[in-house]
């Protein structure tokens, strides 16, 4: 058994199924979903800013979908001189989720909506859309926030009352659109609306598929955007090590060494890399993390209510690019070194024995899921 608990062993990465994308090494710009038990860490292989194939585990926080799937979607909307019928192309799970938008021959607006419970934001809205005759599409929470997409470029043409925005290639003219934005609780209205090429409103359309779009989700507590939620409610994907059985360097000296990927986008919470502590208790831990309010990755300790020491790096992380970690203590001194670039500060060596776990991409009771990448964690003598 592990020292302050009675776990046997680690429990499972999440306490939910989940989706992951992944792409093929072959074709690293098809990117699809794929369901996973909760069992299954979440390792994802997915284009970024700096890498067109990039592979690790993914962590993401806590959610649950504002309204079933089933009733969620674009047949259910209402429709405004807007036909709806079945897609005739696959979605973002290989399969027929996917629906052909058909403006009519009446001159005017065109859209879907629907009417939806807002609850406490950050909130994110987001659609899969494939373009066929029409290549703009306006994504709108009516009086709150707006943003017009070019589908056949995957490109933002403007946006209004959004926090992060974003119009992401999933291949096969495949494309994810999605955009955060503030709100508080109380009722509101999604549309869709298709536009002409010039961007006007009202046009007459002539029945034919002006874009294929499904999938659409709102979600809240949450600036970027997360993969799509297999189910209502998707638990945080946390994975645990035990420490004191030689994963764990005894003694007061060691080296964690990591890789660290974060969306380009804020953080509601600091945001975990690697934590060791007791028993999942606050008190006694080892913190490497990424700050919400600066963004920065710091490295600390805490002693029951006392920091002993913590050193700051001074480079924002959260910008869609790889960063490789380490931390180390030792020689009476603790260091931090971000893509080379090392910080120092005076520390004492902690007792690691006083550890019983370790907890990669989120803690229970410090910092709050890391929301992106994580890979390559190394934990060692110095």
């Amino acid at each position: 058994r592990w020292q302050g608990c009675w776990e046997a062993r680690p429990g499972p990465p999440r306490a939910s199924g989940a989706y992951l994308d992944m792409t093929p090494a072959d074709a690293p710009e098809q990117r699809r979903l794929h369901p996973v038990g909760d069992h299954w860490p979440r390792v994802v292989c997915r284009p970024t800013a700096d890498d067109p194939r990039l592979c690790g585990m993914l962590v993401e926080s806590s959610s649950s979908q504002q309204l079933p799937t089933a009733s969620f979607t674009l047949d259910k909307w209402d429709q405004a001189e807007l036909g709806v019928t079945p897609g005739t192309t696959l979605g973002p799970r290989g399969d027929a989720s996917l629906f052909a938008l058909r403006p009519t021959a009446a001159a005017g607006a065109h859209s879907l909506s629907f009417d939806v419970a807002l609850a406490d934001g950050p909130a994110v809205l987001s659609v899969f859309a494939r373009a066929a005759a029409a290549k703009l599409l306006r994504v709108d929470v009516l009086g709150v926030a707006s943003a017009t997409f070019e589908l056949t470029t995957a490109t933002v043409v403007d946006s209004s009352g959004t926090r992060v925005v974003g119009a992401e290639p999933w291949g096969d003219g495949l494309v994810r659109l999605s955009y955060s934005f503030d709100v508080g609780p109380g009722p509101g209205t999604l549309q869709l609306s298709i536009l002409a090429d010039d961007g006007a409103a009202a046009f007459a359309g002539n029945g034919d598929i002006a874009a294929e779009v499904g999938n659409a989700e709102l979600r809240f507590r949450s600036f970027s955007t997360p993969l799509p939620a297999l189910e209502a409610i998707q638990a945080a994907d946390l994975l645990t090590f035990p420490a004191g059985n030689g994963n764990f360097p005894a003694g007061g000296a060691f080296r964690i060494d990591a890789e660290m990927w974060l969306p380009e986008a804020p953080l509601l919470t600091d945001a975990a890399i690697v934590n060791a502590n007791f028993a999942g208790q606050y008190e006694q831990q080892i913190n490497l993390f990424v700050t919400a309010a600066q963004r920065v990755v710091r490295f600390g300790s805490l002693l029951g209510m006392v920091t002993p020491w913590t050193v700051s790096d001074e480079a924002k992380v959260t910008d869609g690019k790889l960063h490789h970690v380490v931390a180390s203590l030792g020689g009476g001194e603790a260091t931090l070194s971000v893509d080379d670039v090392t910080t120092r500060g005076d520390a004492m060596p902690f007792d690691t024995t006083l550890l019983d776990r370790i907890d990669i991409g989120a803690s229970k009771n410090s910092s709050g899921a890391l929301t992106g990448i994580v890979r390559h964690v190394r934990i060692a003598a110095p």
